[in-house]
């Protein structure tokens, strides 16, 4: 089972990697 923190810690490193990438 994956735990809340990891989950957590996945949402927030997706969205360093994926955020900056889709502005114009």
């Amino acid at each position: 089972m994956i735990g809340s923190t990891e989950v957590l810690a996945i949402l927030i490193a997706a969205l360093f990697l994926f955020g900056p990438r889709k502005l114009p």
